[in-house]
């Protein structure tokens, strides 16, 4: 009888120490991601803006003009600058994590290096000084036209 509690005891003892070993490596992972689809395209989504911009659970605001000339006004860059500088202001929002229009420069190669231009350097006030440059900077980035 003695002998057949060992034969049960012994390898549970076994089993209950392998099993012990793995708790420290186990993980609890309460983010919305861990109940939702791995394929779902939000997920991807995120996972793609973490990779591009280095950024996990971003705040995105668009400005939308369904003009002709898109958001490439001065009232649509004014608004851009606006909301940015709003950004800016929150306690709460680390103001070197805030990517924007108004906030970021082109870095393009030229024949003496680099030349670095802000994209929005000063927004003009009337519709007669349109953003040319601004519209093919942007369009030909890699974030932008889906890397």
């Amino acid at each position: 009888m003695l002998y057949r509690k060992w034969i049960i005891s012994i390898p549970v003892v076994i089993l209950f120490t392998f099993l012990l070993t793995g708790i420290p490596s186990l993980k609890k992972d309460t983010s919305s991601d861990a109940f939702i689809d791995p394929n779902n395209p939000s997920v991807i989504a995120n996972k793609r803006v973490e990779e591009v911009f280095g950024l996990s659970d971003p705040l995105v605001i668009a400005v939308v003009n369904k003009g002709k000339t898109g958001i490439y006004t001065p009232q649509s860059l004014k608004l851009v600058d606006w909301v940015t500088n709003m950004l800016l202001e929150q306690e709460n929002i680390d103001p070197d994590k805030i990517t924007s229009l108004s906030t970021e420069s082109n870095i393009a190669g030229n024949s003496t290096g680099m030349a670095v231009e802000e994209f929005i350097d000063t927004i003009p006030i009337s519709e007669e000084k349109k953003f040319p440059g601004l519209k093919m900077q942007l369009t030909t980035l890699s974030f932008i036209g889906g890397c």
